[in-house]
């Protein structure tokens, strides 16, 4: 479960209230009550008192997707030629440009393969024992989609059952009317109690 961020209202010259001294978690829970609100954004800088730092509004710059495939057809998952080619596949399907591509085929099992796009990289990792695959696709831009990719890996790999986060990252400063980073979203699917399918 995710939880909300914090971010202070209050500017920092402000804590920790009443002074130098750091106060007591009876006068935190009370500052906090009065000066903290929930909002949408998935990090805040911190101050070196560990408090958050003031609210600015963010702009995306890129979409970061990780996706768990579960129950998975073992034999393609050892064979590093099967993984780079649907990592290639994935590339295109997601309407990036592929630069630089590597792999490595682990012993006794098990392939890593790593896409360098120019919109950023997707990576999958394999675990033939398991059936189970993990990939991390992010990219930025307007035309690339990491989700695009993800979703034609979970076909790729006839992942059974599958779970897929999308995270909005990198926030830069803007200007006022900049919208607020979305909390993430994932996307389970198969069965729903997370045990294995029969």
């Amino acid at each position: 479960m995710l939880l909300p961020t914090y971010v202070r209202t209050m500017p920092l010259r402000d804590w920790p209230p009443g002074g130098k001294r750091l106060p007591g978690r009876r006068a935190v829970r009370e500052w906090s009550a009065r000066n903290v609100q929930p909002c949408e954004l998935l990090a805040a800088p911190v101050t070196p008192y560990g408090g958050l730092m003031e609210q600015q509004a963010v702009q995306p710059t890129g979409i970061h997707c990780f996706v768990e495939l579960y129950d998975c057809p073992t034999g393609p998952l050892n064979d590093e030629s099967f993984v780079r080619s649907v990592l290639r596949t994935a590339v295109k399907r997601g309407w990036a440009t592929l630069l630089h591509e590597v792999s490595h085929k682990f012993h006794p099992h098990g392939v890593t393969a790593i896409a360098l796009i120019a919109e950023s990289h997707v990576a999958i990792h394999t675990w033939p024992e398991y059936g189970y695959v993990a990939v991390d696709a992010f990219t930025c831009g307007d035309r690339a989609s990491a989700e695009r990719a993800c979703l034609f890996l979970v076909e790729a790999f006839h992942a059974r059952r599958h779970s897929l986060t999308k995270l909005v990252r990198g926030a830069q400063a803007s200007g006022e009317d900049a919208p607020s980073n979305p909390p993430p979203k994932t996307r389970k699917t198969g069965n729903p109690q997370g045990s294995p399918a029969t």
